[in-house]
């Protein structure tokens, strides 16, 4: 199965190397080439621009539940389909749409990748909680409290936030912190601000 995502995506698996544990584990290192004038950099940001995920968040906080059997199949089913999803059609709508800045959202949860990208271009960002897309049952995992072990490292980050007081008190705030597979990248639309 791997050689056919593989090709799916034109790449080609060149080497590699195995080792022994006590559990199944599949990693990649992934070089490629792009022509200078088609980066896109986290640190391209301007005022203006709004913020495009790709797909939803939550998939630390659904996976913690897994393990300790207090999530739903279903929600669980549809975190694998969204990590295991290729993001190569939406980087190509979004270049076609002339994005200009762009970044993951991996271990550093939502927050901490938008912060990259707020610092390295030198912009402020404001992000309403409530219009985040989450994944099926992350509204329920975070209110029984479960959250992923990479969770309170990244909760260091608060300190970016200007109104820490008002966004701490929604519901969705812990949403910022949870480590997972996501694409994040931002474009100037006609008519925002």
């Amino acid at each position: 199965m791997p050689t056919r995502t593989l090709r799916e995506a034109d790449c080609a698996l060149v080497g590699g190397h195995t080792s022994e544990g006590a559990e199944l584990a599949l990693g990649f290192a992934i070089n490629g080439l792009i022509a200078r004038d088609q980066i896109t950099r986290k640190g391209d940001l301007v005022a203006g621009d709004v913020l495009i995920l790709t797909k939803p968040i939550g998939t630390g906080t659904l996976l913690a539940a897994d393990m300790r059997n207090k999530a739903r199949a279903r929600w669980v089913m549809a975190a694998l389909a969204h990590m295991t999803q290729s993001n190569r059609r939406a980087a190509e709508i979004l270049q076609a749409c002339g994005v200009h800045a762009v970044t993951d959202v991996t271990g550093f949860g939502l927050l901490g990748h938008l912060v990259e990208m707020v610092r390295a271009s030198n912009v402020d960002a404001a992000l309403d909680l409530d219009r985040v897309p989450l994944l099926d049952g992350v509204r329920e995992t975070m209110a029984m409290g479960i959250f992923s072990s990479l969770q309170p490292q990244n909760v260091r980050l608060r300190r970016a936030i200007r109104n820490i007081e008002a966004a701490s008190r929604n519901p969705l705030y812990p949403a910022l912190f949870d480590p997972q597979p996501q694409v994040a990248c931002s474009r100037r639309f006609p008519g925002t601000r």
